[in-house]
């Protein structure tokens, strides 16, 4: 088989959780196929995870609808894969149909509901469905279909024929009516009551006002006018002083202090700190995890055990990022791990083989 770098992740694709994607990078697959994945440990008891657990026989899980996500494979692996996984349990992946192989570390998938494991009692002893089901839910829910918006449209009231003025005076009575039919109105019949007169104007009244704007208008003027010569100067409002924004801090300013805070015995004040910086490929963070990974002078503190598999992939990002330290950090692993697999170690062996090369290829050893 092919052997092509690997890694886990949560798929957020499904709503109910507890479901792995496997990232195949670099994975020649069609996107929206199954795929059968078998799924091993190092271990030469009961190697291969089945249904009710780890077996010795070889099984074939079923996985969802694969994707593609840019020019990664994304393979989501169901639920009932992950009942009976731990974190940081290292696995190695064989897709026989693809002819493809690979090794990954099982950490942060979201556990699955209790209920799940009951799903592969039903299951044979050689394959079966990821998600218990016989065909896997697709990987994103289909959008709901949009109605079109109910438009209301009120008729146009009908139009009233104009009245005839000169039929009306002809025929007052006779116009009137038929008008008064049509609109629902009363008729009006015979001569309009006459309008009561207006009362003229009082014209005293338009003295006083006179009187009393010309009078305003003079005490106005007083109050504007002051001393010959004098000039008031009206200075405009200053603008507010807008103070500078504090710059933000760099990379290397936030890794000081995430590392600061897991030197304090606090570390979950680091994690987020640390989790955007590696999203971000800041390669002195890199370097710094895969050291608090690697099994060569471990302390808990980050990590509360050793990971060699993640320790490798971590040195083979930071290498990439061009991090001071990390050839020599990884030659350091290297030799540690290849002394192991000399006193006998099978699963340090199998590390080597699988998780190696890959770093060894980014740092260029």
């Amino acid at each position: 088989m092919r052997a092509i770098s690997m890694s886990l992740e949560e798929d957020f694709s499904y709503a109910e959780g507890g479901v792995a994607g496997l990232r195949l990078m670099g994975g020649d697959i069609f996107p929206g196929t199954p795929v059968d994945v078998v799924i091993r440990r190092a271990t030469n008891t009961d190697p291969f995870l089945g249904p009710r657990g780890w077996q010795s026989s070889e099984f074939r899980w079923r996985s969802g609808n694969s994707r593609a996500e840019g020019t990664d494979v994304i393979v989501p692996l169901g639920p009932l894969v992950g009942s009976w996984l731990e974190d940081y349990t290292p696995l190695e992946f064989d897709l026989p149909g693809l002819d493809l192989q690979g090794s990954a570390v099982w950490s942060d998938i979201s556990p699955p509901g209790s209920d799940v494991q009951s799903k592969g009692r039903t299951m044979g002893p050689d394959g079966g469905d990821s998600f218990g089901d016989a065909s896997a839910p697709p990987p994103l829910p289909p959008h709901p279909t949009q109605q079109a918006p109910t438009v209301s449209v009120t008729p146009p009231e009908p139009e009233t024929a104009p009245l005839d003025l000169k039929a009306a005076r002809e025929a007052p009575d006779d116009i009137l009516a038929n008008r008064a039919a049509s609109d629902g109105t009363t008729p009006v019949t015979g001569s309009p009551s006459p309008e009561p007169p207006k009362p003229g104007f009082p014209w005293w009244l338009v003295a006083v006002l006179v009187v009393l704007l010309l009078a305003g208008a003079g005490a106005a003027y007083s109050l504007l006018v002051m001393d010959e010569g004098t000039t008031v100067t009206v200075q405009p409002d200053s603008p507010p002083v807008v103070g500078e924004a504090a710059p933000l801090p760099t990379q290397d300013e936030r890794l000081t202090a995430a590392v600061a805070a897991v030197d304090r015995g606090q570390p979950d004040d680091a994690i987020q700190a640390l989790r955007a910086l590696d999203a971000e490929n800041h390669g002195p963070t890199l370097l710094y995890l895969a050291r608090a990974y690697d099994s060569m002078d471990f302390q808990p503190g980050l990590a509360s055990k050793p990971n060699d598999i993640e320790a490798l992939k971590l040195y083979a990002r930071a290498c990439e990022a061009n991090a001071a330290g990390a050839q020599e950090s990884l030659r350091t692993l290297e030799a540690a791990l290849r002394e192991r697999v000399n006193q006998g170690d099978r699963i340090t062996g199998e590390t080597l083989r699988l998780a190696y090369p890959p770093a060894a290829t980014a740092c260029g050893l």
